[in-house]
């Protein structure tokens, strides 16, 4: 592979000079990805750790959210809220669209993305529960949950209330920053650590924690460096990750940190050119 010491492989029979630093690929360990990140560079300080920002989108909306949903949904399931397990998918759509068309008149001014439709095979199965539900509609669809677990308390046990605390605590979480500045205060840093520590605390029993779970701690920590964590969730750039790929595939491996740069460049003024922002 091209390197600062050997920039054109074609060269590497007419080396003379010895030692020579050269870059291989292993390919028992090679991948769809061939090419070092370019944004990265040990030599000016711009390494994985230090430059990488962990996002709500990712950490928060497509992880704990997804999973607190999981576990909720299927508890109630379980517990035959909406009836037999073959058909609860139904009712559970059936209470969700009932949901949303109450939202003007109990939630007036709330933009909550919502489903498009309800299935089955969106929640997997009892021997391998999932959600899937994508970074905006989990938000809407904790909101229905917590309204749901209050609605049905009566055919739950008392693990409902547990449930129901820990995904208040989420909702407070966000609540709290949405309603903060930039810069966000000591008190308030400590305010949203506390309701991610309590969260962790009551999900504990299940044994459920994930990855996102950590991460989300170093999201609470580093946030009294990189600012309130909503100003930089990443929602509306989420959607660049297929024309960057696009972009990197016209790449020669020659130069292929020029060109990355510049072409993802004119990439991203040609769609803010297009896009309202």
């Amino acid at each position: 592979e091209p390197n600062k010491t050997l920039l054109d492989v074609a060269g590497f029979d007419y080396i003379s000079d010895f030692p020579k630093r050269l870059l291989f690929w292993r390919k028992a360990q090679n991948t769809i990805c061939t090419h070092r990140c370019p944004l990265f560079d040990a030599a000016i300080g711009a390494t994985a750790s230090r430059i990488i920002c962990l996002d709500l989108l990712h950490t928060f909306f497509l992880g704990v959210l997804n999973v607190w949903c999981k576990v909720v949904v299927w508890y109630m399931m379980e517990a035959g809220v909406w009836g037999r397990l073959e058909t609860a998918a139904q009712g559970l759509r059936s209470d969700l669209f009932f949901w949303y068309s109450q939202l003007t008149r109990r939630m007036p001014g709330q933009n909550i993305t919502r489903f498009s439709d309800i299935k089955a095979s969106m929640f997997g199965t009892s021997a391998d529960p999932k959600c899937k539900a994508k970074g905006a509609e989990a938000w809407g669809f904790i909101l229905f949950l917590l309204d749901m677990l209050q609605k049905y308390q009566g055919r739950l046990d008392a693990d409902a209330g547990v449930y129901r605390e820990s995904g208040k605590l989420l909702e407070d979480y966000i609540r709290c920053l949405k309603a903060s500045p930039r810069v966000l205060q000591p008190s308030v840093i400590q305010r949203i650590t506390d309701l991610w520590k309590r969260h962790m605390v009551l999900m504990t029993p299940l044994g459920v924690f994930t990855p996102k779970h950590h991460l989300m701690y170093h999201v609470n920590y580093r946030s009294s460096d990189l600012g309130n964590p909503w100003t930089y969730q990443t929602f509306e750039d989420e959607s660049l990750n297929k024309n960057l790929k696009k972009v990197l595939r016209l790449c020669h491996q020659a130069n292929f940190e020029t060109m990355a740069l510049c072409k993802a460049t004119a990439m991203l003024d040609s769609v803010n050119a297009k896009r309202q922002r």
